[in-house]
């Protein structure tokens, strides 16, 4: 099995982290290259472990594609430099990268990394792709939920708000949680300047949907593929192969 549990120091997060790695076989390694990267991350209040419900299908892209499939463990943060805790987004966008390209045989090239995430880990993959286009040549979402502002005020409403964090923590996060609208952790704003390429895919079927229909609303770099399936593991499997496809196409 093509995938291993890789445990590392990081400064950025005073301590050490979790990353699950899908890499291509042996016979593909002994190719003298560097290799495109899909940076993933995870739901907030989950870990790496929860994606392993999708190793074969990440194993089996890795082979087809020539590439290396990361996911680093980036715990509540929502991918954001707390305001009382760790720099979460400096690690991801900065410090991870380089931990991974001194250990790995990994393209530099802007046009060779992409990065993308499910549910509210697309909140924070849309957001590095938007902030970091220097590192990030694409992005794409899977049912994200993405308008941080919208459960920010409805924090304590679990419909609209998270599952996973309280007022407390999000103050811990964002620091003044009412000023988060508008600001450079709002994606809708970044939207408004950014050219990175983002592509959104989400069953009309959920709430999060509007967030993604405001989203690719907001600019021509943004593109929405919607469906009218259920969710369940097939139907996001098929959505980051749809994803990948379109990057690396």
């Amino acid at each position: 099995m093509a995938h291993i549990e890789i445990n590392a120091l990081s400064v950025k997060l005073a301590g050490t982290f979790e990353a699950h790695v899908f890499f291509p076989e042996a016979d593909i390694l002994m190719m003298e290259k560097e290799f495109p990267v899909l940076w993933m991350i995870h739901e907030d209040g989950k870990g790496t472990f929860d994606l392993l419900r999708y190793a074969s299908l990440f194993e089996r892209i890795a082979n087809e594609k020539k590439m290396f499939i990361i996911a680093p463990t980036v715990s509540h943060s929502l991918a954001t430099n707390m305001v009382y805790g760790t720099e979460n987004e400096d690690f991801l966008a900065n410090e991870c990268v380089e931990i991974f390209r001194f250990m790995y045989p990994l393209s530099r090239k802007k046009e060779d990394n992409y990065i993308f995430g499910i549910h509210t880990g697309a909140y924070g993959a849309v957001k590095l792709a938007m902030k970091h286009d220097d590192v990030y040549g694409g992005c794409f979402a899977v049912n994200g939920e993405l308008d941080i502002v919208k459960r920010c005020q409805n924090i304590e409403n679990k419909e609209t708000g998270f599952v996973h964090q309280s007022a407390e923590s999000l103050k811990a996060i964002f620091g003044n949680i009412s000023a988060v609208q508008g600001s450079a952790e709002d994606i809708y704003t970044l939207a408004e300047t950014s050219e990175a390429n983002v592509f959104l895919l989400c069953s009309s079927k959920l709430k999060s949907y509007e967030d993604n229909i405001r989203l690719a609303n907001s600019s021509s770099h943004i593109i929405l593929k919607s469906s009218n399936e259920i969710e369940d593991c097939r139907t996001i499997e098929t959505m980051i192969e749809k994803g990948i496809n379109y990057l690396t196409n």
